[in-house]
């Protein structure tokens, strides 16, 4: 499974220890809902409440096709907590589960304050996400001077980074190794979706770079993500 707001580029689940079931990958891409809600992606706070919620509908849909485009299943959830993705996924495989994340989700997943409804905090979290069975494949990324952030030289807050090298050392927690270094240079730490759709309401053709060749002749199609709109 792949639990990545950026689903436009089709980062895909894609490490040196993946599993096979059946003699194939299974692939899910997960899109939540409490992505777009909790951090204003794209908010317009001139806009009435009714006009925002179309859009928001609109734009978690063009994204489901997008995902769609690469021939990959789609889930839509309102989970927040990963280990709630991996219980769910659990109750229909007993096959090993890993879920691939950017360096900036990650970043967030140590987030103490998240974990404040939960009775053992931040360690209940990740103690959950053991129970089942779950690996984590970080995706990297670039700083604005170039430098690769990966699983290896991750900083995290104090407090939590002796929690990461713990997971980073039993092999919960992996670096992607495949990934595509264009790609990469060409985002560096922005949002690859922000991106590609800023490109997009500005009428410039360098987004289609950034994404599969399905991905480009899908969002022009159907007009995808305001594509083809002058207003």
């Amino acid at each position: 499974a792949a639990h990545l707001p950026d689903v436009v580029a089709g980062d895909e689940a894609r490490s040196p220890r993946r599993t096979s079931v059946g003699g194939a990958w299974s692939v899910l891409l997960e899109l939540t809902l409490k992505d777009l809600r909790d951090t204003g992606d794209g908010l317009d706070w001139t806009e009435n409440y009714v006009d925002f919620k179309v859009r928001i509908a609109k734009d978690f849909l063009s994204r489901v096709d997008a995902i769609s485009a690469m021939g990959y299943d789609c889930l839509v959830s309102n989970y927040f907590e990963y280990f709630k993705v991996a219980s769910y996924l659990r109750r229909t495989t007993k096959e090993p589960i890993g879920i691939t994340l950017g360096v900036p989700a990650v970043k967030e997943l140590f987030k103490e304050n998240y974990y404040q409804d939960l009775e053992g905090g931040i360690l209940e979290n990740f103690g959950r996400l053991l129970r089942f069975n779950m690996s984590l494949y970080v995706y990297p990324t670039l700083s604005p001077s170039g430098e690769l952030t990966d699983a290896t030289n991750l900083e995290l807050d104090p407090s939590v980074q002796p929690l990461y090298k713990y997971m980073y050392n039993n092999g919960t927690i992996s670096g992607m190794v495949d990934y595509d270094e264009e790609l990469l240079e060409a985002v560096g730490s922005s949002s690859v979706t922000g991106l590609v759709i800023s490109k997009i309401k500005s009428n410039d053709d360098s987004w289609e770079q950034l994404v599969p060749s399905s991905v480009a002749e899908r969002i022009k199609s159907q007009q995808l993500f305001g594509y083809g709109d002058d207003s």
